[in-house]
C-alpha cells in the first residue's frame, strides 16, 4: 500500500488535468447557455452532484457513489438520446 504522499507523487497531475478539463467544460457549458433559451439539461446538475461529492472530505466509496449517481442516467441516455461527445 501507498504512503499519502506516494498517492499524491503519482496522481497529483493527471488529477490536476481532469478537474482542468471538466472547470473548462461547466465554462462552456455557461457560455453556451447565454446564448440560447433551451431548458437545462439534467445531466449538468448530475456532474455538479458528481463534483460535490467528490469534494465532500467526509464521503467513503466515492467510485461506488459516482457510478450509482450516474447509472440512471446511463439508462435515461440509452432510451432517450444516443450520447455525443467531440472525439
Amino acid at each position: 500500500m501507498q504512503t499519502p504522499k506516494q498517492v499524491l507523487d503519482t496522481y497529483f497531475l493527471d488529477m490536476r488535468h481532469y478537474l482542468l478539463e471538466v472547470g473548462a467544460m461547466f465554462d462552456r457549458y455557461a457560455a453556451a447557455c447565454r446564448q440560447t433559451d433551451e431548458p437545462d439539461d439534467g445531466r449538468r446538475q448530475r456532474l455538479q452532484d458528481a463534483v460535490r461529492l467528490l469534494a465532500d472530505a467526509n464521503q467513503e466509496n466515492r467510485a461506488e457513489n459516482l457510478l450509482n449517481l450516474f447509472s440512471d442516467l446511463d439508462a435515461e441516455t440509452q432510451e432517450g438520446k444516443k450520447r455525443t461527445h467531440p472525439f
